[in-house]
C-alpha cells in the first residue's frame, strides 16, 4: 500500500537530490506491523548479543552485524526488483506499433566447445566461446508481439568491456532499423554489469544512435533477464541436438552452420529509480548474428474454477505460469509464452498448507494462555519519517576500504601458500582464519579490521594479475639477454676468423 512508508516505492527509492526524487502526493499514515517487528527484532538481537559475554566477542559481533546488514539489503533488493518489473510493464505499455522496440540484452554464459566423438584429451583445458544475446520485442497488429533474437558469437576471446558491448548494441539497433524503416524509439533493458552502465557505453551509444534510445532501465541481479536466459537455453538445446547428429561445434564459425543467418544532438534523461518526474540530463569488427522471428498469439487466460473430480485428467492441458507467486494459467502454450515475455504476472498472497495453518492456529492458542501485547505506535507522520528514512531501499554506497600493513601482509601470506603448495586458499576460509589469527599471544586483528571473503578474493585477483605481468616482463628481459649473448658470440667468432 502506498500509505505505508515501507511499501511505498516512490518514497523508498527517492534520493535526497531533487533531480532523482519523486515527491509522494499522499501521506504515510499507516504502518506495516511485520516490517516494524522485523526492525525491532534485529535491534533486539544486536542488543542481546552485545550484552552477552562471549569467548570471541568481536568475531560474533562482526558476523551478527553483517547478517543484519544483509537482511536489510535483501529487503531493499526485493522492492527494487518489483519496481523494475513495473518499469518493464510501463515500457511495454507505451511502445507503439512499428515505432518502438524494447531490447533486453545480456552476456550469456560462455559456450563450451563440443565434439560428437570427444576424447579425454579434448575434455580438459577448454576455452569457452563468448556469446551475447539480445531479445527485441515489438508490437504487432491486434495487440500481438513479435520477438526477434540476435546472438553475437566471437571467434576469439574478447573482453566483455564497454567498447565491445556498445558495438553489439549499435549493431542490433541498426539491424532492426533495416528490418523496420519506421523504427525510431529504442528502449533498452539490461543488468547492472559494468560494461552496460559505464560512462563509455552511454557516451558511445549517444554518439552512434543519436536520438534513438529513449529509455534505459537496469534490472536487479538475477532478475529481469528472463528473455535472454530462455533464448540461451533454446540455443544450447539446439546445439546439443546438432552435436548428437554427428557434428562438431568447436568454433564460432561452426555455430553458424545450423542457424539462419542475416547480415547484419540530443540528451539522455537519467533517473536513479523508475518512476521519477524530475530527471537529470546526461551529455552524452561487428560480427554477423543469428536472427529468429517468433510471432506469438494473443494470450487466452483460463478462468479460475475448481473442475469436477472426474475430469481431473484435463488439468494436463492447462499451462501455469512458472514464476513463483503468479496464479495465472492458460489454455495453450502460445498464451503462456506471451505472458512470460510480457511479464504481467498476477501475484497473490501466499496460501498456507493445512500443516502450516494448524501450526499457526496452535501457536495462537498457546499465546492466549500467556497474553502479551506489543505496542507499535505510528500515529504521527513525523514519527514514521524518523522510523523509515526516505530512500531506504536504494543501494548503499560501499565505503572505500584502505588496507593497512597487517591486512596486506596476511593476505599476501595466504596467497603465497597457494603459489608454493599448488592448493589455493579459499578467500572465505581466509576470512574466517583472519578472525582467529593470533600474534604474540594476542588477537592480530580487531573487529574493525576484519575483511569479508569478497574483499580478500578481490585482493587475490589483483595479486594474480600482478604476478602475470611480472612474468611477462621477466620473459621479455630474458629474451633480450639471450639476443645480446648471441650477438656477442657471433661478433667474437667473426673476430677470431679474421
Amino acid at each position: 500500500m502506498a500509505q505505508i512508508a515501507d511499501h511505498c516505492r516512490s518514497y523508498a527509492l527517492s534520493d535526497i537530490d531533487s533531480n532523482f526524487r519523486n515527491d509522494c502526493k499522499h501521506e504515510h499514515t499507516l504502518c506495516c506491523t511485520q516490517c516494524l517487528l522485523l526492525e525491532s527484532f534485529m535491534d533486539d538481537v544486536l542488543v542481546k548479543v552485545n550484552n552477552k559475554e562471549w569467548d570471541h566477542t568481536d568475531q560474533v559481533m562482526f558476523k551478527v552485524e553483517k547478517a543484519v546488514d544483509d537482511i536489510k539489503e535483501w529487503k531493499g533488493h526485493i522492492l527494487r526488483s518489483r519496481n523494475q518489473e513495473e518499469a518493464r510493464r510501463h515500457t511495454l505499455g507505451i511502445i507503439e506499433e512499428k515505432k518502438d522496440v524494447m531490447i533486453t540484452i545480456d552476456w550469456a554464459m560462455k559456450f563450451m566447445p563440443r565434439k560428437f566423438r570427444e576424447g579425454q584429451t579434448d575434455w580438459f583445458a577448454k576455452r569457452g566461446i563468448n556469446c551475447h544475446i539480445s531479445v527485441s520485442l515489438m508490437k504487432g497488429p491486434s495487440d500481438t508481439y513479435q520477438s526477434i533474437t540476435h546472438v553475437h558469437v566471437f571467434s576469439s576471446t574478447v573482453a566483455q568491456d564497454s567498447s565491445v558491448t556498445s558495438s553489439i548494441i549499435s549493431d542490433v539497433v541498426q539491424d532492426l532499423i533495416q528490418m523496420n524503416q519506421g523504427l525510431s524509439n529504442v528502449h533498452l533493458f539490461s543488468d547492472n554489469a559494468g560494461c552496460y552502465k559505464s560512462t563509455t557505453t552511454i557516451a558511445a551509444l549517444h554518439k552512434t544512435l543519436k536520438g534513438t534510445i529513449k529509455t534505459y532501465n537496469f534490472c536487479e541481479a538475477q532478475d529481469g533477464k528472463g528473455p535472454c536466459d530462455r533464448r540461451a537455453s533454446h540455443l544450447k538445446s539446439i546445439i546439443t541436438r546438432y552435436v548428437n547428429k554427428g557434428n562438431d561445434v568447436v568454433t564460432a564459425e561452426q555455430m553458424k552452420k545450423f542457424r539462419k543467418i542475416n547480415s547484419m544532438d540530443r540528451y539522455l534523461s537519467g533517473y536513479e529509480c523508475f518512476p521519477v518526474e524530475n530527471s537529470s540530463k546526461l551529455v552524452g569488427e561487428i560480427l554477423q548474428c543469428f536472427s529468429s522471428d517468433d510471432v506469438t498469439e494473443e494470450e487466452e487466460e483460463v478462468e479460475e474454477c475448481e473442475p469436477p473430480a472426474k475430469k481431473a485428467k484435463s488439468e494436463g492441458n492447462i499451462y501455469s505460469c512458472p514464476i513463483e507467486g503468479c496464479d495465472r494459467s492458460f489454455k495453450n502454450n502460445s498464451g503462456l509464452e506471451q505472458h512470460i515475455i510480457l511479464g504481467n504476472c498476477n501475484y497473490q498472497l501466499e496460501k498456507q498448507s493445512l500443516m502450516d495453518r494448524s501450526k499457526s492456529e496452535y501457536s495462537v492458542k498457546l499465546d492466549k494462555l500467556y497474553p502479551k501485547t506489543v505496542n507499535i505506535s505510528c500515529s504521527t507522520t513525523s514519527e514514521i519519517a524518523n522510523t523509515v528514512k526516505i530512500g531506504w531501499a536504494l543501494k548503499m554506497k560501499k565505503k572505500k576500504t584502505i588496507f593497512n600493513v597487517e591486512q596486506k601482509q596476511f593476505m599476501q601470506d595466504q596467497f603465497d601458500i597457494g603459489k608454493h603448495t599448488g592448493r589455493k586458499v579459499d578467500p572465505f576460509e581466509a576470512a574466517k582464519l583472519m578472525m582467529v589469527e593470533v600474534k604474540n599471544g594476542e588477537r592480530r586483528f580487531k573487529k574493525s579490521e576484519y575483511l569479508t571473503g569478497s574483499q580478500i578474493s578481490g585482493y587475490f585477483s589483483r595479486l594474480s594479475q600482478k604476478d602475470r605481468k611480472i612474468c611477462k616482463e621477466d620473459i621479455t628481459v630474458s629474451q633480450n639477454e639471450d639476443d645480446k649473448y648471441n650477438l656477442k658470440m657471433s661478433v667474437i667468432k667473426k673476430m677470431e676468423s679474421l
